[in-house]
């Protein structure tokens, strides 16, 4: 792995020129081979700190060790954030990146961490230095649903994580095609439970929130449904706008749009409370079934370890984002909802995941879901 401090450059075009530079400047320490590799890693990040005019090289694959990088650049560290990809959580990693960076006079790296699931940059977060630079934007996925999908996932979500807040919480839609002839949940309910055979749902692939909710639901209302799992939640939205099937249930974000605009019929949203989003849209309360209710949520963990210190003031800092209007107003315009101040804490948010744990263990296994 390359990973060193450089005196600043005025100009930085491309690798080859860094490591040109680098040669010159004479204190630049390299492994001939690997520095070889690295003219041409497609993976290979340059990192110009403006306030400190210093260049960072890392590779983001590897298992990055940046306390030395902390002491070097002092008030002006770069927090690295790793989220566990799913489409539907990178804004809102990318809103709380922007404004926690502020509120921590930092500049904080928002990481797409890809793969099984979300667990491989789980697994990564779970394994890192205990010292509050490397952090974990995790979710349902990768605290809940993992305990059936992935058995060897290499962490456990309660034991090997410190909680540090809340950030926000994703109340799922059931949305139909535009064509089915439903006006409301009961409707189509009643569509559902006579047409079965014959209809298919889609979600973002197995053990997926949308996966998990769709079962959810079609246990409640007794009906057996086709499932049809895609790569990711923007391509079974695709699927649901051309009407190649009948209905998703998918978390706030890109649904929310489509739903305001017509292009998909919204039935219902899974929660008590109607979304400012979509104000018009009935809660599965309002509509008769109260059982149905199923949230998202993203979470920000450290590694087990972590000194209470530490989690205190970077839960701090989560509670002063929370209370930012502004940081609000984004997450609402998502169709998120933002977390009273008693949910969000660390202790709030342990229980929180052992909660899911706890509701959506059992909805994966009755699913016959094969562990991967």
């Amino acid at each position: 792995m390359l990973s060193v401090i450089i005196p600043a450059f005025n100009e930085v075009k491309t690798l080859a020129q860094v490591i040109d530079q680098l040669r010159a400047a004479g204190s630049f320490a390299y492994d001939t081979e690997f520095i070889g590799e690295l003219t041409y890693h497609p993976l290979l990040c340059v990192i110009q700190v403006a306030t400190t005019k210093q260049v960072w090289l890392i590779d983001p694959m590897a298992d990055l060790d940046l306390r030395g990088f902390w002491e070097l650049l002092a008030d002006d560290a770069v927090e690295k954030v790793v989220h566990a990809g799913q489409q539907d959580v990178e804004p809102v990693a990318r809103i709380l990146g922007e404004h926690m960076g502020r509120t921590l006079g930092q500049s904080i790296i928002v990481e797409n961490a890809v793969g099984a699931g979300g667990t491989t940059g789980t697994q990564r977060i779970a394994r890192a230095a205990p010292d509050g630079y490397r952090l974990l934007l995790g979710n349902l996925g990768t605290h809940a649903a993992s305990m059936v999908l992935y058995p060897n996932r290499g962490y456990d979500p309660i034991a090997d994580f410190e909680p540090i807040g809340l950030i926000a919480s994703l109340p799922l839609f059931v949305g139909a095609k535009k064509s089915l002839p439903v006006t409301d949940f009961q409707s189509f309910i009643a569509h559902v439970k006579q047409h079965q055979k014959s209809m298919n749902y889609g979600s973002a692939g197995i053990g997926s929130s949308g996966h998990m909710v769709c079962h959810f639901m079609n246990q409640l209302i007794g009906v057996d449904v086709q499932h049809v799992p895609y790569r990711a939640s923007g391509q079974a939205l695709s699927a649901l706008l051309a009407g190649d099937i009948d209905y998703v249930c998918d978390a706030a974000g890109a649904i929310t749009e489509q739903i305001a605009s017509g292009n998909v019929r919204g039935v219902v949203v899974s929660a008590k409370e109607r979304l400012a989003a979509l104000p018009d849209m009935p809660t599965s309360v309002e509509q008769g079934l109260p059982a149905f209710q199923a949230v998202g949520w993203n979470m920000l963990f450290a590694p087990k370890g972590t000194p209470p210190e530490i989690v205190s003031k970077l839960s701090g800092a989560v509670e002063d984002v929370l209370n930012d209007p502004a940081f609000a107003k984004r997450l609402v315009d998502l169709g998120a909802v933002v977390p009273k101040p008693n949910e969000a804490d660390p202790v709030a948010s342990r229980e929180l995941v052992r909660g899911e744990i706890d509701k959506w263990v059992p909805v994966l296994t009755s699913a016959g879901i094969t562990p991967n």
